[in-house]
């Protein structure tokens, strides 16, 4: 049995604007020009994913999410077949994830999952593929299931990003905030939002794209992240996203000293920004609210997936 591993960045899209072809994609290619402009963190917190494969009679994914089976992880297994599809052997397939943030509210674990099983199962098959092509794979993966349109632009370059151009990676266009390395990101997840009921709500969509239009042409004027961040709530309010928790906390962060705050997108969750002589302040005064559940405290990333 042949092994790898690989790790990807979680990243938290601050806000987004989807961009599509007016018509579900048809073609690899079409699907790479398929995503979203916007902008968040991009966290050094992601996905650990351990790849095995052995030959075998017939296809068998079996993918397991911090030990627990996962028969309903459908990118993952969406990544395999794409690269299944490429050799001519057959093999039966064991996919681990570790995956350090929650799932399913805004932290991009579906596009780091991708990533990290496209790097980890190519190597184990022996495809040699760039990284732009890894990302390729990734971004269409989630495009087939709907469960994200820019994320992987993103988690393959780190920092604090500004997506300027959509679509898969080699298709897209990303600038970078200036963010201070000391800063850390102060997070927390109530429940996820299903992706679905917003991507295919063409009232929804509306909205967010007026107001998404709106961030990025104050931020390409004047890219500070505290005023991104401001930016990015008053989006998340337009859009209808924000619930009294969320709210609740990013007031709370933002009266102990945080930079900024705003709603992950797209969950019930909230991210802020925060000085690190001001992080204990802030986990502090965030505690309550969050309990049993602690903060998520990271760094920045500074790096992509290996």
């Amino acid at each position: 049995m042949k092994e790898a591993r690989a790790f990807c960045p979680s990243g938290i899209s601050s806000f987004f604007q989807p961009v599509t072809l007016g018509s579900p994609p048809t073609s690899y290619e079409s699907a790479c020009r398929i995503g979203a402009r916007g902008g968040g963190f991009i966290l050094s917190k992601g996905v650990y994913t351990r790849a095995r494969a052995k030959p075998n009679d017939a296809v068998m994914v079996h993918v397991t999410i911090n030990g627990v089976p996962a028969p309903e992880a459908r990118v993952t297994r969406e990544v395999c077949s794409m690269l299944l599809d490429r050799v001519d052997t057959r093999y039966a397939l064991i996919i681990d994830h570790r995956i350090e943030v929650p799932i399913g509210s805004g932290f991009g674990t579906s596009a780091a999952g991708a990533v990290s099983t496209a790097l980890a199962l190519s190597k184990a098959i022996g495809l040699h593929l760039t990284l732009n092509q890894i990302g390729q794979l990734a971004h269409v993966a989630e495009i087939r299931c709907a469960t994200g349109l820019g994320t992987v632009s993103g988690v393959l370059r780190g920092g604090a990003i500004l997506i300027l151009e959509a679509g898969a990676p080699g298709f897209d266009y990303v600038d970078w905030l200036p963010v201070d390395p000391s800063y850390r990101i102060v997070a927390a997840s109530f429940a996820p939002i299903p992706k679905g009921n917003i991507l295919f709500s063409k009232s929804i969509l509306a909205v967010v794209n007026e107001e998404a239009e709106k961030v990025m042409q104050q931020v390409q004027q004047d890219p500070d992240p505290a005023l991104f961040l401001k930016l990015c709530y008053r989006f998340a309010e337009k859009a209808g996203f924000m619930t009294p928790r969320v709210r609740a906390c990013i007031e709370t962060a933002l009266a102990a000293g945080a930079l900024g705050a705003s709603q992950n997108q797209i969950g019930e969750a909230f991210h802020a920004l925060v000085e690190r002589q001001k992080l204990d302040a802030v986990v502090s005064a965030l505690e309550p609210l969050l309990k049993p559940r602690p903060a998520i405290v990271s760094q920045i990333s500074r790096g992509g997936p290996h």
